[in-house]
């Protein structure tokens, strides 16, 4: 009896496993071998700066050996003040990255994608029910510590909407 192959035993493969190799060489492909600028950008330039400018690109200079440059996309009329804040920004991300990852900004003007866009928008928790704050209520009512208490009850709601029904 001849023996089953991969296929045949495991069934097709999942989409879901090549979208990190898919991502890892989009972003490899606008210059960011890791994409920590990308997912980290409200921190390093502050969430208001956030809210109107992407990363876009980064450039390696090849002759340079150190630094690049960092295309970053600004909507609205933020890019006149983007070039007099250039020097800070560099230094957040320099700092960010703990070397001379970025030495010069090209600002170029556009709407942001609907990746950034999407990542900026903050979602509202769902609300639980009088019977789910009731249980939860009930099941941390013998902890004394208050401290203890509140952290249990964030982590408490938090599961709890994550598993109720919609």
């Amino acid at each position: 009896m001849p023996q089953a192959t991969w296929r045949e035993r495991r069934g097709p493969p999942r989409v879901g496993q090549f979208i990190p190799q898919i991502a890892k060489a989009a972003n490899k492909k606008f210059g960011f071998t890791e994409p920590h600028i990308l997912n980290y950008w409200p921190e390093i330039v502050g969430p208001d700066l956030a809210k109107s400018t992407s990363p876009a690109k980064l450039s390696r200079d090849s002759r340079q050996g150190h630094g690049g440059t960092l295309t970053v996309r600004v909507s609205g009329p933020l890019g006149l003040e983007l070039q007099h804040m250039e020097p800070q920004i560099i230094d957040r991300i320099n700092r960010y990255y703990g070397f001379l990852a970025v030495s010069h900004l090209r600002l170029v003007r556009g709407p942001q994608t609907a990746r950034t866009a999407n990542r900026r928008r903050k979602q509202q928790p769902r609300p639980l029910s009088q019977d789910a704050q009731k249980h939860l209520a009930e099941s941390l009512s013998d902890i004394e510590d208050n401290k203890l208490r509140e952290a249990l009850k964030t982590m408490g709601e938090k599961v709890l909407r994550r598993h109720s029904p919609r």
